[in-house]
């Protein structure tokens, strides 16, 4: 799996941050974050998944 924040998410897909937690809110396909540590969360996506 790879592991990318919001702001490379957003890159990839050309919105914005808020529309980023909004699918992963309304999308139940939509991968949501995942707590790396206390402090940090990233979110998690398959490569199949991102068109690479």
């Amino acid at each position: 799996m790879i592991y990318l924040s919001d702001k490379q998410v957003a890159a990839r897909y050309a919105v914005d941050r808020a529309a980023i937690w909004r699918w992963c809110k309304v999308e139940p396909d939509f991968p949501g974050p995942v707590k790396l540590t206390p402090e940090r969360h990233a979110g998690v996506s398959p490569t199949s998944n991102l068109g690479n």
